[in-house]
């Protein structure tokens, strides 16, 4: 058995992403941390107050509207250039999955930014410096060895299991230019007829 490992650095299959900074992930999908012990003093020195205790965890305080503390109103982080930002923050919405093939790099589900509206592929190089921590190193969010279940008690090597991946990804997108295909005609008559002295002109014309 192959044991896994974080390098090379791989993209799973079909993963898009392009951050829109409208702060949602520090709103809405609630990343509020956790935050290390080693992180809390040089937060707490940036803004009293700006850590809530638990008795197994701690995080961000949030604001009334449920916003992070540190969220201004341009919606970018107030302390993401000062070197002290959670490392839970930083490295959000990426995912390294350690496999026999190497670290596979994904996104979050919840990061709205991966699934609304047309995305570009992901690179390697724009999730590295996320997944890095302060020493240069990466870590795992969780390891892939052995077989893997993919329906009822069949389990195929990770090998095959990514050769279905990449199957899907593609029965995807070939059905997703379909769908917009068909749409495109229907899309076309529900532009009002004011619009049209605005139209772009086609390739060519």
């Amino acid at each position: 058995m192959r044991v896994s490992a974080v390098r090379p650095l791989r993209l799973r299959p079909g993963v898009r992403y392009a951050c829109a900074g409208d702060g949602l992930c520090c709103t809405d999908v609630h990343l509020l941390g956790p935050v290390t012990r080693a992180e809390i003093a040089p937060i707490e020195a940036a803004r009293a107050g700006s850590i809530v205790r638990g008795r197994h965890l701690a995080v961000l305080a949030p604001r009334e509207t449920g916003c992070c503390t540190f969220l201004a109103q341009d919606m970018r982080c107030e302390i993401h250039h000062l070197g002290i930002k959670p490392r839970s923050c930083a490295r959000y919405p990426f995912l390294l999955a350690a496999t026999p093939a190497g670290g596979r790099i994904g996104t979050d589900h919840r990061c709205p930014c991966r699934t609304m509206g047309e995305r570009p592929p992901l690179r390697v190089e724009d999730a590295v410096a996320s997944l890095i921590d302060r020493r240069g190193r990466l870590s795992a969010d969780r390891r892939i060895e052995g077989r893997i279940a993919i329906e009822g008690r069949r389990r195929v090597s990770f090998a095959r299991y990514e050769a279905i991946s990449i199957g899907i990804v593609v029965l995807i997108a070939v059905l997703t230019a379909v769908g917009y295909a068909l749409a495109a005609p229907v899309r076309a008559q529900q532009v009002p007829i004011e619009l049209d002295a605005h139209a772009v002109p086609a390739s060519g014309d």
